[in-house]
């Protein structure tokens, strides 16, 4: 890490990229910043069944065509139908227990850590 050019790569929740200098990423991991942004990609990664009712949107692992799955080295059918048994226990458990959290508070704490404060004063 960071040998050749003094850069190490990390990672924010599960969504990004960070390059930081090797020698502030201890900083990085102990910042406000870096704190806040894994807390709420924890909080809305953990809640996106709850939140959203559904597991997938869009593509599928069913929708893998066969031609890929013949180039894989590492996944094929097998897998497929691994993942789609997940995927119904998975719903079978949304469906028995039903939760349906509230996260306004935390989306306008998301907008507000995301835009800063972009409100702007209205002349009365």
């Amino acid at each position: 890490m960071g040998q050749r050019h003094n850069i190490a790569i990390t990672y924010g929740c599960s969504c990004c990229g960070i390059a930081v200098a090797a020698s502030d990423l201890p900083a990085l991991y102990a910042s406000k910043y870096y704190r806040q942004r894994e807390g709420f990609g924890r909080l809305f990664d953990s809640d996106v069944l709850t939140t959203s009712g559904t597991l997938f949107t869009g593509v599928t692992v069913a929708d893998i065509p066969q031609q890929v799955l013949d180039a894989s080295a590492d996944f094929g059918q097998a897998e497929v139908t691994s993942y789609l048994r997940f995927a119904q226990a998975s719903q079978a458990v949304l469906v028995a227990n039903p939760v349906t959290p509230d996260l306004s508070k935390a989306m306008e704490e998301v907008r507000h850590f995301l835009l800063g404060d972009t409100r702007k004063a209205v002349a009365a």
